[in-house]
């Protein structure tokens, strides 16, 4: 980030952990009211002998009785962490936040392009290799899978589980009707 916006902009903090609390507190906040549930469900279900994260047909089965969960517990965190206040902001929500600096930057005159270009001290140097650059950033590696199914076979499976009546509590029983469906589909 150095190299590409140049020296001495406090474009990010630097030094001790106490500096980032606020994006430890949203790990956290995200790990407590979204995604811990899950982790612990996912590896309770691996620990049990129910999923084998090695096989394609265990997380074709995963992701189609998880999936729709794990996005609408993230959507209900974006919501409810864009309207939450924060303190050393004067009480002002996220959207609070964005929406006054909008106000500040119309009211200003300028453009976002415009306040980007002339910077003093602005590293305008792009790197050589996009792809390589933009495409090795640390991430969840999430393998490749392809549904095992044919057409008729996946209409079948939406018609017998339907989605809308699984939840954190029933996804290992769904998870298993889906995997004896799948499993003897494919035979």
């Amino acid at each position: 980030m150095l190299e590409r916006r140049g020296y001495g902009r406090r474009s990010f903090v630097t030094g001790k952990s106490t500096h980032n609390q606020r994006i430890e507190r949203l790990w956290r906040d995200i790990n407590e009211s979204c995604t811990g549930a899950f982790y612990t469900k996912f590896y309770w279900m691996e620990k049990i002998g129910l999923l084998d994260p090695e096989d394609d047909v265990d997380i074709f089965c995963l992701h189609y009785v998880a999936e729709h969960l794990i996005q609408a517990a993230v959507v209900r965190f974006q919501r409810s962490w864009n309207y939450h206040k924060i303190r050393t902001e004067g009480h002002k929500s996220l959207n609070q936040i964005f929406i006054a600096g909008l106000t500040a930057l119309r009211n200003s005159g300028c453009t976002l392009s415009e306040l980007e270009q002339d910077e003093p001290g602005r590293v305008t140097r792009e790197p050589d290799d996009w792809d390589r650059s933009v495409h090795t950033i640390p991430a969840v590696d999430v393998p490749a899978f392809s549904c095992p199914l044919t057409a008729e076979q996946l209409f079948e499976l939406e018609r017998r589980i339907r989605k809308e009546n699984i939840d954190l509590d029933n996804l290992h029983i769904e998870y298993q009707e889906v995997k004896n469906y799948v499993l003897s589909s494919i035979d």
